[in-house]
């Protein structure tokens, strides 16, 4: 059986293939770009015709253009199609003229381009150069603060281009924990640790942590539990291009910028950008650190962090109604989930895992192992070198090939990964909720709350898309009067769900 991973990223597109007759041979990162390139670039050009017809170009060609009176170069439209989501609008509020965000429309000439017809305008053309047959069973990646929307738009767009196989939520899957897929089968994280991935993209920051839990069957199988994952819709490389287009005052090709801004490093820190404009490495590192990168992705693997404990812990029955607690198993000395340190973190995660084109740069590294210890960060090219053909771009496509397949993901967490347990301490009856959503932070938990079926019921009722995720969230019994509890006399517990 053949199947295909997609990576459509804010910036580029990827494509890995693998035959799962061939178990031992991992997913094959398609040359969907120019030469050998793994990377179709996600842009489309919209150009006006002399009869009033629009032509639509996508790919390379339409990365070569600049905007004109009669042509429109679309750039970042993942941003756009992400536009629907109560997160992504808290954290971008200023679009592109072009776009309206209301109708989830591309606005030109007097017409309008729908963002689904665009989007699969480009992944038509990057099957194309795939060469798939219809018929192809799939999963694509998607950001972690990605709305219902965006993912049934995906997963329908993809159907409509030959793909097979029902269920957004399975077949749509946050980036980084696809990431952590490729990595846990090719047998690159350690059973009983816990990881961070630190996923920095062209247009949005990415993160999940999640532990390694040796295996409790008879073959001793080992899982992968995803305990948190948050990101910020608006930080990616394409800010730092803007950024260096502004100081430069550069107007030419944005795609040779990028070009430019790709080839420099610490080693080559100088490239000719026009005959009169240089372009230095110590200016792309001080864009990076005026738009306060490092600070900004911190702030959310803490986040990631603080929110994945809600699950992690069960709450003190001893504790203050409204706080979630932690345990310090060497000491035994308690805080609360809202309290923690970095001391806490860097205790509890044994792994940071860099990926994305921007994490290129020496600085997030040198940030991360000043925090957290030089041998607990590693870039993705650095765990898997060999098994993946540039694993820094395609390592998101490859472990969406792997997620398909349960004999190589024997527990593929791709919901809340928990049940949730109220028991009254007091008389021992219990009631059980499972919600179909993504991690405490879609259910809106922060670092600071108890988690009630009152809690549930309101983010339920209150919100279809909120931070990060679908959320048809639980079943009619919210509704029965079990809701009544003793918050003072009530434990909550959590356990493993299985996958669906």
């Amino acid at each position: 059986m053949q199947v295909v991973g997609i990576d459509f990223g804010t910036t580029n597109i990827r494509v890995s293939t693998w035959n799962t007759d061939e178990p031992n041979i991992a997913p094959l990162p398609q040359a969907i770009g120019e030469g050998d390139s793994k990377v179709m670039p996600a842009v489309i050009a919209l150009r006006r015709q002399p009869d009033g017809s629009v032509e639509v170009v996508v790919g390379e060609d339409a990365d070569s253009l600049e905007d004109g009176a009669n042509q429109l170069v679309l750039r970042n439209l993942k941003r756009c199609a992400l536009a629907s989501d109560p997160y992504v609008q808290q954290r971008i509020t200023v679009w592109e003229s072009w776009w309206d965000p209301n109708s989830r429309c591309v606005r030109a000439w007097g017409q309008e381009f729908a963002i689904k017809y665009l989007m699969s305008k480009m992944l038509e053309e990057a099957l194309l150069r795939v060469g798939v047959e219809s018929g192809f069973e799939w999963i694509a990646g998607c950001p972690v603060h990605s709305g219902m929307e965006y993912r049934a738009e995906l997963a329908q767009i993809i159907t409509e281009l030959g793909g097979v196989g029902a269920g957004v939520f399975d077949r749509v899957v946050e980036e980084p924990i696809l990431l952590l897929v490729a990595a846990f089968h090719l047998r690159k994280l350690q059973p009983g640790s816990s990881y961070l991935v630190y996923d920095l993209g062209g247009g949005s920051f990415d993160c999940t942590l999640a532990q390694i839990e040796e295996g409790q069957d008879e073959e001793g199988s080992h899982s992968m539990v995803v305990y948190g994952a948050h990101g910020d819709p608006a930080l990616g490389g394409s800010d730092v291009d803007e950024a260096l287009k502004n100081t430069l005052n550069y107007d030419g090709s944005m795609r040779d910028l990028r070009q430019v801004k790709e080839a420099l490093s610490p080693s080559t820190s100088a490239l000719d950008l026009t005959p009169s404009i240089v372009l230095t490495w110590p200016q792309v590192e001080q864009a990076i650190k005026q738009l306060l990168f490092t600070f900004k992705t911190t702030v959310t693997l803490r986040e990631t962090y603080r929110d994945a404990k809600v699950v992690w812990n069960r709450t003190d029955p001893n504790a203050p109604v409204g706080e979630v607690v932690r345990r310090n198993p060497a000491t035994g000395v308690v805080r609360f989930v809202s309290q923690l340190s970095w001391d806490d973190m860097i205790e509890d995660i044994d792994g940071i895992i860099l990926c994305g084109g921007p994490t290129k740069s020496p600085l997030f590294k040198a940030d991360l192992q000043d925090r957290f210890g030089k041998d607990k960060v590693v870039s993705v090219s650095d765990l898997i070198p060999q098994e993946i053909d540039d694993p820094e771009l395609t390592a998101i496509s490859a472990g969406a090939c792997y997620a398909l397949d349960e004999q190589y993901n024997p527990l593929f967490v791709n919901r809340l990964p928990v049940g949730i347990e109220l028991e009254d301490m007091i008389t021992g009856s219990k009631v059980e909720y499972k919600p179909y959503t993504h991690f405490g932070r879609t259910l809106g938990f922060r670092a600071n709350d108890f988690v009630t079926p009152e809690r549930l019921t309101k983010e339920a009722n209150d919100s279809r898309n909120r931070r990060g995720g679908a959320t048809e969230l639980l079943s009619h019994n919210l509704q029965k009067a079990e809701l009544m509890w003793n918050l003072k006399n009530t434990r909550l517990t959590t356990r493993l769900m299985p996958s669906g």
